[in-house]
């Protein structure tokens, strides 16, 4: 779920968010860099930059989703607001 952060663009507080679901799916599941790039089916210098939050690194929301979207998460899901 995106909340709200200090960043002043929405793009870059999603892509930060995405990223952080990544990671934190990486240590719940105690993947090394090497078995998180097979699970998530990148190249492992990907996962290492998103591990040192380098999501800015040439990394566009459609990826950041497929990766998700690989080990079964569907980050944008969301209910419509309350009447």
């Amino acid at each position: 779920m995106i909340s709200a952060s200090p960043y002043s663009d929405p793009a870059t507080a999603l892509k930060k968010q995405l990223c952080d679901d990544i990671r934190q799916y990486i240590v719940d599941h105690g993947l090394s860099n090497s078995k998180a790039a097979d699970v998530f089916g990148v190249q492992r210098h990907r996962i290492i930059d998103i591990q040192q939050g380098r999501y800015e690194q040439g990394f566009t929301i459609d990826y950041l989703i497929n990766m998700l979207a690989r080990v079964g998460i569907q980050p944008l899901r969301h209910s419509p607001p309350a009447a």
